[in-house]
């Protein structure tokens, strides 16, 4: 049955145009939404992108720099209509949302509400960014460089920036408001291209620049080559400026050349030609999420599809949380499957869960395509040996909580194919769930003893004569929960699927 189609803003002028596809390519179209309004006729936010807890609002904001005769008084007045009046549009969006819990809607004339639950608001992160145009080139005109803006944390309060081309804390007091310029604006959503590594990154800048440290830096760009050129004990990307408050360092500077020495290192240039095939997985997201903003689901019974763009949000949801690095493995995975396994066998592969991702378990299946029966009995049988097979993943891996179950035909077809996606709640896991999936199991003979298949990928692969450039802490316990150290598990090795 097909559903009424979500139509969604696509930005009113080139710069909000040109966001809008930034937003969609990073946080994928089912999250991202141009235009979104809250009263008939009064726009929410020029980009509003929720993805589970997350809430990211932007506000694009545009301005001719003044003349350049008097540099202090020209940033003032730029900087009055558009760093301190986005910031007030995003703060006053984000009390619409917390304090009022204003609905929000894609259409002027609020007719279409807006398609994605919104979290519980205690439980929402709130992630605020102004998009500045127009400055960057009075910035690199006037100071060198690249056109970012100074990052000077010693500048707290609209009222105290009057530094030319620096931004600080725009409000101590209130969430805080990350200013993007022309120049950091391409940078980081094309760097950080995915929904948990961009919010990752906004997180820890918070924390950070809130902190104790005060930090003064040549432009975001330099800030971002620090974080991801660095890994904390619970290996995630962070910021390293060697010794803490405690040594006695109140502040740090960071100067320019960071980001050109990180964009040209060997070990960059091969993480990025090794994460081609990760997007791989991102079209498969998109795959899922066209039909269902279109209201074409294919009608599977006892599935999420059923349910619409908020059933399917749920399902598609963890696979869009993965990072770049965990989204390569996981498309090696499906692609090795998919190119080794003949057009008539079944094939299952398993990514066994971790305490790193709260429990989540990814079920692979490939399906031969049976051209004696219907082509809506064949999606009907694999949907439902799909439920199967995530039924019988939960029993051989007690562990799982969340399920997230892929289906598609055996062999490599040149002309298309089709997928399923099903989502099992292992939490509310039952007596009666328990026997179907033995006898399941027992029937079809799924994962009676699956073999181990190692996926290899190292976030910055090693080259040929690597310089120092990614330090992780190798001989810590690794984060998948094994028990082994990091440098024996998933940093050399990639990660163990179960055939």
């Amino acid at each position: 049955m097909t559903k009424q189609p979500a139509k969604k803003g696509t930005g009113v002028n080139p710069a909000e145009k040109y966001l809008a596809s930034l937003g969609k390519k990073s946080f994928l179209s089912l999250w991202s939404y141009p235009n979104v309004y809250y009263s008939p006729g009064k726009e929410f936010t020029d980009l509003l992108v929720v993805c589970g807890n997350d809430i990211l609002i932007f506000q694009d904001k545009w301005s001719e720099f003044p003349d350049l005769t008097n540099i202090e008084v020209a940033w003032r007045r730029w900087f009055k209509r558009t760093v301190a009046g986005g910031a007030k549009q995003v703060w006053g969006a984000e009390r619409l949302l917390r304090d009022l819990a204003s609905p929000l809607y894609l259409d002027a004339a609020c007719k279409t509400a807006f398609p994605i639950p919104i979290p519980n608001l205690t439980e929402a992160s709130f992630h605020l960014i102004v998009v500045t145009h127009g400055g960057s080139v009075a910035c690199q005109a006037t100071m060198g460089g690249s056109g970012s803006f100074m990052i000077h944390m010693d500048l707290k309060g609209l009222e105290n920036h009057v530094q030319p081309f620096a931004i600080g804390d725009l409000d101590s007091a209130r969430t805080f408001v990350h200013v993007m310029d022309d120049t950091t604006l391409d940078i980081l959503m094309r760097t950080l291209d995915t929904i948990t590594d961009f919010t990752s990154y906004l997180r820890k800048k918070e924390t950070f620049l809130r902190g104790p440290v005060a930090l003064l830096a040549a432009g975001e760009e330099e800030l971002l080559a620090n974080y991801l050129k660095h890994m904390n004990a619970n290996q995630e990307h962070d910021f390293d400026f060697g010794a803490l408050p405690a040594e006695g360092i109140s502040s740090v500077a960071v100067d320019e050349g960071f980001w050109t020495s990180f964009i040209t290192n060997p070990q960059r240039l091969a993480q990025i030609e090794q994460d081609t095939i990760s997007y791989l997985w991102d079209g498969l997201i998109e795959r899922f999420n066209h039909h269902a903003l279109e209201g074409t689901q294919y009608p599977l019974a006892d599935s999420t599809f059923t349910k619409g763009v908020s059933g399917m949000e749920q399902i598609v949801r963890f696979m869009a949380k993965e990072s770049r690095f965990r989204r390569r493995y996981l498309s090696l995975s499906l692609k090795e499957m998919i190119e080794t396994t003949p057009a008539d066998q079944r094939r299952i592969r398993v990514l066994p869960p971790s305490t790193l991702k709260g429990g989540l378990c990814y079920v692979f299946l490939l399906f031969p395509l049976h051209l004696k029966v219907s082509y809506e009995d064949y999606r009907l049988v694999r949907a439902r040996f799909l439920q199967g097979t995530c039924l019988v993943a939960k029993l051989k891996f007690p562990d799982a909580e969340h399920i997230v179950g892929i289906a598609t035909e055996s062999g490599f077809h040149n002309d298309g194919r089709s997928e399923d996606a099903l989502y099992l709640d292992a939490r509310k896991w039952t007596a009666e769930m328990q026997a179907e999936a033995q006898e399941f199991q027992t029937q079809f003979g799924v994962l009676v003893k699956p073999a181990e298949v190692r996926i290899n990928a190292q976030e910055y692969p090693e080259v040929v004569s690597p310089d120092e450039f990614v330090r992780n802490p190798r001989n810590k316990p690794c984060p998948c929960g094994s028990g082994k150290k990091y440098k024996k598990c998933c940093l050399p090795k990639g990660r163990t699927f179960y055939n």
